[in-house]
C-alpha cells in the first residue's frame, strides 16, 4: 500500500510540474519540513513517502532473512527490492541535481515501474493466507494418511476400506505432500486407480502407522519410534525451500501437530468400519 500511495505522488510531481519546487536533496530548501506550497506539497512528500518506503523495504528484507531464510526465492526478491529501492533513491537524486533531464527520468519512472511489481509480488508472496491454506474442507479432522514401508499392509487397508462407509477417511495410499499446519493434498489410491483419493487440501486428523495383527486396534505411537518410521518414508527433493535438516524439522512439527497412531489390523473387510468409529470418538 505503502508503494501505491508513492507511485501516487510521484505522478502528482510529474503531472504538475513539480520536479524541482525543492532545489536542492536531500532537503527542501535546506529544511526538513519547508512550507508545503508551490508544488513542494507533491515533491517533498514525495521524498518523505519514499524514506519510508525505503526504511519499510530493508526491514522486510531483515525480515525475511531472520524468519524466511529457508525460501530462497523470498530472500532473492527481497534483496533485488532493497537494491532497486536504493537506485530509486539515487535517480531521484539525480533528477534535483541535474535538473530533470529526459534519460534520468525515464529511468526513475522504469525503475519505480519495476519496484512496484517487485513489492506487489513480495506482497503475495508473504501473504499469511498462503500459509494459512483457508480453503480447507470443512469436514477438517476425518482424514488420515496409513504410513509404512514396502508390504506394511498400505495398499491392502485401502482395499479392505474401498467398501466401508469410512472409505473417504483413507486419504491416500501412496504419497501425500505435506503442508504447513498439518493441511494435505492426497494423491490417487495405488490399489484403486479408479478413485481418485481426496486431492485436497484437508486437515488431517492423524498419520497411521501401520501393523498387521490378529485384531483391530489403534494406539499411540512413541514420537522417537514414529520418527524412526517415517523418516525412511520422507521423500525429499531441493526445491530451493531448505535443506533435508528443515525438511526434518517440518516432519517433526506435523508429528507434533497432527500426532502419530500405530493401526493393528487383520486381513478383514472389519477395519473400514472400525477406523470410521474411531474417527468419530
Amino acid at each position: 500500500m505503502a508503494t501505491f500511495i508513492l507511485t501516487i505522488f510521484g505522478g502528482l510531481t510529474s503531472v504538475t510540474e513539480s520536479g524541482l519546487a525543492c532545489p536542492d536533496w536531500p532537503l527542501c530548501e535546506g529544511k526538513f519540513f519547508p512550507q508545503m506550497v508551490d508544488g513542494k506539497q507533491y515533491e517533498h512528500s514525495h521524498r518523505l513517502i519514499a524514506s519510508f518506503v525505503g526504511a519499510m523495504t530493508f526491514g522486510l528484507m531483515a525480515l525475511i532473512l531472520k524468519y524466511r531464510r529457508h525460501q530462497r526465492h523470498l530472500v532473492k526478491l527481497s534483496i533485488l527490492a532493497s537494491v532497486l529501492v536504493t537506485i530509486q533513491a539515487l535517480l531521484g537524486a539525480a533528477t534535483v541535481i541535474l535538473r530533470l533531464p529526459w534519460e534520468v527520468t525515464s529511468a526513475h519512472l522504469a525503475v519505480a515501474t519495476a519496484f512496484f511489481v517487485l513489492m506487489t509480488t513480495l506482497a503475495f508472496l508473504t501473504h499469511p493466507s498462503r500459509e494459512a491454506m483457508p480453503a480447507v474442507q470443512k469436514s477438517l479432522t476425518r482424514f488420515i494418511v496409513p504410513v509404512g514401508a514396502l508390504l506394511a499392509g498400505k495398499s491392502t487397508l485401502a482395499r479392505l476400506c474401498a467398501g466401508s462407509p469410512g472409505n473417504a477417511d483413507l486419504l491416500t495410499d501412496e504419497i501425500v505432500q505435506l503442508m504447513p499446519g498439518g493441511i494435505c493434498f492426497g494423491t490417487p489410491f495405488r490399489s484403486n486407480v479408479e478413485n481418485v483419493g481426496q486431492p485436497g487440501p484437508v486437515k488431517l486428523r492423524s498419520l497411521l502407522l501401520l501393523t498387521k495383527g490378529p485384531h483391530e486396534a489403534v494406539e499411540p505411537a512413541d514420537t522417537v519410534v514414529a520418527l524412526r518410521e517415517l523418516l525412511p518414508q520422507l521423500f525429499w527433493f531441493d526445491t530451493g525451500e531448505g535443506s533435508l535438516g528443515e525438511q526434518k524439522r517440518r516432519l517433526l512439527s506435523l508429528v507434533d501437530t497432527v500426532g502419530v497412531q500405530r493401526l493393528t489390523f487383520r486381513k478383514d473387510p472389519a477395519v473400514g468400519p472400525f477406523l470410521k468409529q474411531w474417527l468419530l470418538e
